[in-house]
């Protein structure tokens, strides 16, 4: 008797541990303190609070305050969140669907090498959303995307070169040997 009495005390004990972690957990997400992050300036934490905000992850899910913050850390130049902002527009998630902010913050990415960036920039380009349409351009911005090698963005840049005179080619090609990132 005496043994089931000590198993059930310890798990019992074990139980309010757990979820005493579980409730500490939970309290440190909700004690983010968005006001202390927005004084700071700090666009990385700026940018880890806007994806918990996308993700759900230890707060409920606002897609509103996370183009809120990717915004205050895009506007400090912090790359990860210009693309996650244009993303945000390109789709409507949070904000109203608007083409030409996408293209504005994926070309801010796309400027400090953001790869997806330039990728999504070029598919703009294509199309004409948000941008004017120019298959040049496009390309250019294809050129730059494939030195990271993915496939899709070799095969997408092939592609856009057949559609061009060797003329745009050629200029296309010669911009990008020049292109450096933005500071």
């Amino acid at each position: 008797m005496t043994n089931r009495f000590v198993f059930v005390a310890l798990f019992i004990w074990a139980f309010f541990i757990v979820a005493s972690w579980s409730v500490t957990a939970l309290s440190q997400e909700a004690s983010i303190n968005p006001v202390a992050i927005q004084e700071q300036k700090d666009a990385a934490a700026q940018h880890q609070l806007a994806v918990k905000y996308a993700n759900g992850d230890g707060v409920p899910v606002d897609l509103k305050k996370a183009a809120y913050w990717f915004g205050k850390a895009a506007a400090q130049g912090y790359a990860r969140s210009q693309y996650n902002l244009g993303m945000m527009y390109f789709r409507g998630d949070g904000v109203a669907r608007h083409y030409r902010e996408a293209a504005s913050w994926f070309r801010k990415a796309a400027d400090q090498g953001h790869v997806d960036a330039q990728r999504n920039l070029a598919l703009l380009h294509v199309k004409g959303e948000g941008v004017p349409q120019s298959l040049q351009e496009a390309y250019y911005w294809m050129l730059l995307a494939s030195a990271s090698g993915q496939p899709d963005v070799i095969q997408l840049r092939n592609t856009l070169g057949t559609q061009l005179t060797a003329d745009q080619r050629k200029r296309a090609q010669e911009e990008a040997k020049n292109w450096k990132p933005a500071p």
